[in-house]
């Protein structure tokens, strides 16, 4: 590894003109190479701060359309925009909290769950609707049986019989003869 002069380290953090070069120094070379590093730090550190501000801008526009369209209370704000700022700055410094966590899940799940919950719903909607068909089907007589052309009702044809029914049944379809 090479060993960097004392006065080229320190051109990486002093302005330019703390150390002009003089010609003729072995070091000249160096010292313009750190002065153009330092160069270019400032100015990409410009660059971030100015698009830092540009986002806080935006992001204030957003969060007041939010609040907005979501017709959020000053209660619900007061609540709501401090913790939101408690996350941003947690982010900010790369730090994950279990309640950040559980919140963005909570968002997240929260969505899942509403449309799964109305599947739900339009299935059970469907079923009621069968049942409420069925029972007025069921309910659409007179208060008569419907004999069926062997003596049997709709009803005692689809069920199974205990054995004196079925006896008593298969006796009337045989014919009772006495001799």
């Amino acid at each position: 590894m090479a060993v960097i002069p004392y006065r080229v380290s320190l051109a990486k953090y002093f302005k330019p003109e703390d150390f002009n070069p003089v010609e003729g120094d072995d070091q000249k070379e160096a010292l313009e190479k750190s002065h153009k590093e330092r160069a270019d730090r400032i100015a990409e550190q410009e660059r971030i701060k100015s698009e830092l501000t540009k986002n806080e801008q935006e992001s204030l526009e957003v969060l007041k359309k939010f609040i907005t369209d979501k017709k959020l209370s000053e209660e619900v704000q007061k609540a709501y925009l401090p913790l939101l700022n408690q996350h941003i700055s947690d982010l900010q410094n790369l730090k994950l909290t279990p309640e950040f966590l559980e919140f963005h899940l909570g968002g997240h799940t929260r969505t899942t769950d509403i449309e799964n919950a109305i599947k739900q719903a339009e299935i059970k909607a469907k079923n009621e609707k069968i049942i409420q068909e069925k029972d007025k089907k069921e309910n659409d007589s007179d208060g008569m049986p419907t004999l069926t052309p062997d003596n049997k009702t709709e009803k005692e044809k689809g069920k199974k019989l205990n054995q004196s029914d079925q006896i008593i049944f298969d006796t009337i379809d045989k014919g009772f003869h006495r001799k």
